[in-house]
Order: C-alpha cells, then structure tokens, then sequence
C-alpha cells in the first residue's frame, strides 16, 4: 500500500537487470503501466550515451559485492519517446547464503532541476548577448588541447577594429547590435569541430581543431575577414568594419590556455598597431618586445618622479631674414639602463597607460624654466616662443585647463610665449570639447599651432572657428616637394589656405637651401629642420640663443645672391 502512494519509482530487477516489479508510479514518470515492463531490460530504455556509465558506475560494482552509496543520473526513455533524467539509488536483497537475489532501485524524476542546472551551466559557458561561448568555456576546451599535447588547433584572436566609434556616434544598443550581426557571420565561418567565442567587449576568438598547417589558420583569418567585409545594416544605417587578428599555433612548449590567449592577443596587437585590417602570426620577437614595453610602462610610471626625463630644443626660424624667433621642446627619456630614448619608443605607451598629460605637462614646465635660467643668465629677457605638444588625451582631461594654468601662473610672460601645438585627429575626435578647452585657454593668453597639417581631415571651417594662430606642414611634404609635384603642390596650397585665414606657417623637415628657397618663395613665415638644427640639449642650445648671429646665417647670402 506505501509503495502505491510515493511518488518516487521503486523497481526491483533481477541480478542481469531485468525488471520483476515496479511501483505504479512509474506510470507518472515514464507512462508505462508497471506490469508492462515486468522481464524487461532497462537497458532497452536507458540513453545510449549513458548504458556504459550505469553499467560500469553502478550494476557491475554492486555485482562484484561493492555497495553503490552514491545517487547516479541518466536518461530513460519515456513511453511518448522522450527522455526524462532519473536519479537512482541501488541497494542488494540477498539470501540466507549472502546471495544477491535481487536489486531494488529508487528513483526519483529530476528532469526539471537537471533542465535548471543545465541553463546555469549554458549561462555560466556562453555570452549572454551573442550566444557564443565565453572566455570560460573557451578556456576549458584550449586548456584540454594543450594538456593533451596536441599540436592541430589555432587559435584566432578577433580584435574589431575602431569599435569605440560605433558607441559613440550611434550609441550603445546599435554597438550590440553590430556584435550580435558579428557573431553571426563568424558562426557561419566556423566548422563543427571549431570554438567561436566572444571573450571581452569587442574581442572574439576562434578556436581551430584538426588542422594541417599554418596554411589553414591563415586561410580561416582570410575567411572571417572577408565575412565582416561586407557593410553591417544597423537599423537602417550600413556600417563597415574590418578585423584585427592575431594567429598563434599550437605548440609542445605552450603550458596552459592563458600563454596561448595572450600569444594571440600580442599578435593581433601588433596587427593593429601596423594598419589595421589585417592578420600577424605570433613569433617569439613580439613576446619579446612586449616584455620591453611592460617593462617600459613600468619604469616610464616614475621617470618623471625620477628626473629622468629631459627636454631638447629645436630652432624655429623667421625665414624672411634668418632670424631665430623659437623653439619646439621635445621630450627625451634618459633610461637608466637603456640609455636616451626618444618619442616613438616611449610617448604611445605614456598615452595607453594614462601618462601622457604628465609627460606633456613637465616638458612645458620645464621648458618654461629653462627660458628663465636663459634670461637670469643673461640678464635680459629673450624674445622667443616655446612650442610645447599637446596630444589629443590633454585636451580630454576634465582640468586640463586649470593645470595649464597653474604652470603658467600669474606672469603673463609665461603665457605669451607658450604655444601648444595641437594635431588634427583631435579636432576629428571631438572638435566641441577641443574648442572650448583652447578658447578657454586662448583668453590667458596662450597661442595655438595646427601640427602636422595635411595628413589629417580638418576643413576650412572647422580650423576658421578655432583660435589657431600657426599652421605647420608635415614634414613628409616638405620633403618630397623637389621629387614629388602633388607634394609640392600641397605644400604650396596649404600655405595659400593658411594666409587666407590668417594664420601664419610653420614649416617641418626643412633640410637643404632648396627647400628653403621653395618656401620662401611661395611666403612661407616661419620652418625648422636639419638645415638649422636637429634637437639640441640646453646647454647647446644656450649657445645660440645668446648669438648675435645663427650659424645659419650664410644660408640666407647665398639665397640673396
């Protein structure tokens, strides 16, 4: 009678497994009527991915006299033809001899809670947003292959190139839009045997098994490029993207899957740093130089602190007459165990790892104190300008201005002969900002210059409503006016726009009288190069600011002649 009122499943099997008896709810949990099963093999019923695990885990150990204290789970078959997970304990009934004569087995349906861990286990595996497996259970599968000591798989790591742009103009929900439509396209990229799976914001991987060669992985980062060519439809807007990847290999010496993400993210690192839209393979050499830069950034935290940096000055010059009318400061590291670095190796990674405004901030002091030893020195006041870069992240800090001014002070001297020289690609990024800070700046007193100016996207309009006093021309203008006429020609046509606006020029890269005699002849007013000077430390540089007349000086009788 208890029997017929639980609703577990009670069944009693002969030793080979075979039911005798069950109870009657097994027609609630299985829909089978209990006398219908009786002389049947549940292994006829059970998974057949799970007949060797219950064989194995639970009938052979009780048989050979070990008794089964722990639950196990499995499926069986339902009588619509469905599976319904179980959960069972098997105890013996022996006879007078020790005999086991029968097996009873209780069970009870866990269907409900195994569907409930099953979608904690999804959720805990997957992204939320694309579906696609996260960095967990793309951890797990890498860290499987590598402790197997398997070679076949690569491991490809999908960097969205300039993905920040898309959340910023068009807001955050178009940006998951783009990541969903993304994944979309990689999944389709992807074989069966291959991982694809998101691992940050707008980061993917994908994760290639049983492949032949470096060919194959090169082959899939050509594939996934070209599935994301084709532009996105972000609610009526088409936007195109393009992908940074990074390929490594797997490897005998590779230990666990961090060595291979981290592999792959140096490669597509690179990738990114050297254009964009393209793929890197992983060598030894990026590992390398990416132990350089952590070590860099470490050091480059307290250079400063340290009084490791330095400033050297390079002559700007009137061209009208020769004249020096001033200087530009630019950074140098001095290393303790490097050496002297200079701007390429060091300035990217002040501006990643937050430093830059730092850095730009002690040039300008320092620059502006040294102007004050020079006239304590000489016992007169210098009338020169001091030009000081100003990268995009300055401009961006909430008190830029207000540190600005601190340096400066209450001496107007100070202001008057700064000039911060500003590039274009800042104006691009967020001209609103980038004008009230400057116009802000500009009624202290201090003057602005347009560096690099060609090479970026700035119109007329946008340089017209800004308080630009100077517009600089790339040195890679300059350079190439005498071999080049387009360059010629930009050169001359950015003078022209400047005049028309105002604004006096400043040209970079001035390294032979040709150049000097081009640009003066087209009204060019100010330029800097090799022709007059490379960067010189300050002690040198005291030498011709004191000098009645520059050491350029015969350059300008040969022009007259």
């Amino acid at each position: 009678m208890l029997a017929e009122n639980l609703t577990d499943l009670i069944c009693h099997h002969q030793p080979d497994g075979r039911y005798e008896w069950l109870s009657p709810s097994v027609e609630a949990i299985l829909g089978y009527a209990p006398e219908a099963l009786v002389g049947e093999d549940p292994y006829e019923l059970f998974h057949p991915d799970d007949c060797e695990r219950i064989r194995t885990e639970s009938h052979e150990q009780i048989l050979n006299g070990q008794e089964a204290n722990t639950l196990i789970q499995y499926r069986i078959r339902h009588s619509e033809g469905h599976y319904v997970w179980l959960e069972s304990l098997t105890e013996t009934l022996r006879d007078a001899s020790g005999e086991i004569v029968r097996l009873q087995v209780t069970s009870r349906d866990v269907t409900e809670r195994q569907a409930i861990e099953e979608e904690l286990q999804r959720q805990a595996h997957h992204d939320p947003l694309t579906g696609l497996a996260n960095r967990t259970l793309l951890t797990l599968r890498l860290d499987a292959l590598v402790a197997s000591g398997e070679t076949d798989f690569a491991v490809l790591y999908l960097d969205l190139d300039r993905f920040k742009a898309v959340n910023d103009t068009l807001g955050h929900s178009v940006g998951d839009e783009l990541l969903v439509q993304l994944a979309s396209r990689l999944r389709r990229e992807a074989r069966q045997c291959d991982t694809v799976a998101r691992i940050g914001g707008d980061e993917f991987a994908l994760l290639l098994t049983e492949i032949e060669s470096e060919d194959d992985a090169v082959a899939a980062a050509a594939r996934v490029s070209h599935a994301v060519h084709a532009p996105f439809d972000l609610g009526g807007t088409l936007r195109e993207v393009t992908l940074s990847v990074g390929i490594v290999l797997g490897r005998e010496d590779q230990q666990a899957s961090g060595d291979v993400l981290r592999e792959a993210d140096l490669a597509a690192y690179d990738a990114k740093k050297n254009g964009r839209a393209g793929w890197r393979l992983f060598t030894p050499a990026l590992r390398e130089a990416s132990d350089r830069r952590r070590r860099l950034e470490a050091d480059l935290e307290r250079a400063a602190e340290r009084n490791e940096l330095r400033v050297a000055y390079q002559p700007i010059v009137r061209l009208s007459d020769g004249a020096l009318s001033g200087m530009e400061a630019l950074v140098r590291w001095q290393h303790p165990e490097l050496g002297l670095l200079y701007p390429d190796v060091f300035i990217s990674i002040a501006e990643e790892i937050g430093r830059i405004g730092e850095v730009d901030r002690w040039v300008m002091q320092e620059g502006l104190r040294q102007f004050e030893r020079w006239e304590a020195e000489m016992g007169r006041e210098i009338d020169l300008t001091l030009s000081v870069n100003c990268s995009a992240r300055d401009l961006h800090e909430p008190r830029f201005a207000e540190r600005v001014r601190g340096i400066v002070g209450a001496e107007p001297r100070r202001a008057e002969r700064l000039t911060l020289e500003i590039t274009e690609s800042l104006l691009v990024d967020d001209p609103q900002r980038a004008a009230a800070v400057l116009h802000e700046l500009r009624r202290d007193g201090l003057r602005f210059s347009m560096d690099d100016f060609g090479t970026g996207y700035s119109s007329l309009s946008v340089i017209h409503a800004l308080p630009v006093d100077t517009v600089k021309v790339d040195r890679a203008f300059v350079q190439r006016m005498h071999e080049d006429a387009s360059a010629l020609a930009m050169v001359n046509n950015v003078v022209g726009f400047a005049h028309t606006l105002g604004k006096d020029i400043v040209a970079e890269g001035i390294e032979t009288p040709e150049h000097l005699v081009a640009l003066r002849e087209m009204g060019c007013e100010y330029g800097q190069g090799y022709l007059f000077g490379k960067p010189l430390a300050p002690d040198v540089m005291s030498t011709l600011v004191r000098a009645d007349v520059p050491s350029w000086a015969p350059l300008w009788e040969s022009v007259r002649a």
